[in-house]
């Protein structure tokens, strides 16, 4: 019909595309249509999926830390704090409500943070996992956060997590840089014949975020998980936190002196 040329159709919030951000895109990929009224009908003459890969981090490394050697000297705290370093082990995933979802290893290597390494997260909870000082003082032009995360969360509505970077020694100078708004990932995809349980998870993936305005600064990087008094389900990993700096175009080159 005319009137659907061109048309963009968008998945109800709860199967968002979104939740595939980041993640190696490699494998066979299968689109599932489900019809739950038997009056209609209709044909599905082609489909195709179009993989947009993100840029790779580019400039010089200002900040790195995989988590292998120790816990990279971040520190948690806060109501009912879950967050451990060392290598997610949870079961596999539940096939009764919450349906949770399974996290098992970490982005690479064996060691990362998680919101209980080996079980959901707490409710009522108001919890935070911080990086120590990251040094951006002598950083300039296009400054970039990047980090790994795997989550599994409850509907925005009431447990939430986020990322801030905050300036040392100015706690007002803050900024959230990523937020999760996910509708809750766990539910019984039980339309038309099929009852399958299917515990929904986003991740692992890669994230970024423009901090330039954090230039000249000692910063912080704060991941922060709050939950309300029910349904906890999987949680948050971490891994894979870095700082990348791209100075201006123009900017003098430092070169170290040869004797």
């Amino acid at each position: 019909f005319t009137v659907l040329n061109g048309a963009v159709w968008r998945p109800e919030p709860a199967y968002r595309l979104n939740w595939f951000k980041g993640e190696n895109a490699l494998g066979t990929w299968t689109l599932d249509i489900r019809d739950d009224l038997a009056t209609n009908t209709g044909t599905l003459n082609s489909w195709s999926l179009e993989v947009c890969e993100a840029p790779a981090p580019s400039g010089s490394v200002v900040y790195s830390e995989n988590f292998e050697a120790n816990n990279g000297g971040f520190t948690s705290g806060g109501t009912a704090n879950e967050w451990e370093y060392g290598t997610p082990a949870t079961l596999a995933q539940t096939v009764t409500a919450p349906f949770t979802a399974p996290f098992i290893g970490c982005a690479s290597g064996v060691n990362c943070w998680k919101t209980d390494l080996d079980n959901t997260y707490d409710i009522s909870s108001n919890q935070e996992l911080t990086s120590p000082n990251i040094d951006l003082t002598t950083s300039t032009g296009t400054i970039r956060l990047y980090w790994q995360q795997r989550y599994q969360m409850e509907n925005a509505s009431f447990d939430r997590i986020w990322v801030k970077v905050t300036e040392v020694g100015d706690p007002a100078n803050t900024r959230m840089v990523w937020h999760g708004d996910q509708q809750t990932m766990s539910e019984v995809n039980g339309a038309g014949a099929s009852l399958a349980n299917l515990a929904q998870s986003a991740g692992w993936g890669r994230y970024d975020a423009d901090i330039s305005d954090f230039a000249g600064k000692l910063i912080q990087v704060t991941f922060h998980l709050e939950s309300d008094a029910s349904n906890n389900l999987g949680g948050w990993a971490v891994d894979e936190v870095s700082v990348t700096a791209v100075p201006p175009p123009g900017a003098p080159t430092v070169t170290t002196p040869t004797s």
